[in-house]
C-alpha cells in the first residue's frame, strides 16, 4: 500500500470522526425521542470503537511496512556490495597484479552462500510487505462496511 492510499484511509478515519461529532450534536437536538437517540447514541458509540480500533491498526501496519521496506532496502545494499566484490574477486583472479582494499573478511560463509542467504532474505521480507498490504486491504473493507452500517443507521447518504 503505497502512502497516498495511508493519508486516504487517514482522511476518511478523520471524516468518519467529524460525521460521528456532528451526529452526537443532532441527538441532543433529539432529546424528545429518547428511546432513537439512545440507540443511535449506543451505534455512534460502537463505530467510534471501531474506527479507533481501525485507525491503530493503521498505524501499526504503516509502522511494520516502514521498518520491512528499510529492512529490504538494507539488505539489496548488502546484494549491491556483495556483487561489487565479487567482480573484485573475478577482476583479481583475470588480472593478479590489480589490488583490492579490502574485502569483507569477518564472515566465513562463501559468496555464493551469502548471496543466496540474502536473495532469500529478500524475498520473505517481500512476502511480508505484501502480506501486510493484503491486511491493510482488508482493514479497508472492514472500513467500509462500517461506514456503510453507519450510513445505514444515521439515514446519511453517501457522498462519493
Amino acid at each position: 500500500m503505497d502512502p497516498a492510499q495511508l493519508t486516504g484511509l487517514k482522511s476518511m478515519l478523520g471524516d468518519q470522526q467529524q460525521t460521528i461529532h456532528n451526529l452526537q450534536s443532532l441527538l441532543q437536538e433529539l432529546a424528545p425521542e429518547a428511546s432513537k437517540a439512545k440507540e443511535l447514541e449506543e451505534a455512534i458509540a460502537n463505530i467510534e470503537r471501531a474506527n479507533m480500533e481501525l485507525d491503530s491498526c493503521v498505524a501499526v501496519l504503516e509502522d511494520e511496512n516502514s521498518m520491512l521496506r528499510a529492512e529490504l532496502e538494507a539488505i539489496n545494499a548488502q546484494l549491491e556490495q556483495q556483487e561489487l566484490q565479487e567482480k573484485a574477486a573475478a577482476e583479481i583472479e583475470e588480472d593478479p597484479g590489480i589490488e583490492i582494499e579490502t574485502l569483507d573478511s569477518e564472515t566465513e560463509l562463501s559468496a555464493d552462500d551469502e548471496k543466496h542467504q540474502l536473495e532469500i532474505k529478500v524475498e520473505e521480507l517481500e512476502a511480508l510487505v505484501e502480506f501486510k498490504d493484503a491486511a491493510i486491504e482488508e482493514l479497508e473493507k472492514q472500513y467500509s462496511s462500517l461506514e456503510s452500517k453507519y450510513m445505514a443507521i444515521s439515514g446519511e447518504k453517501t457522498v462519493d
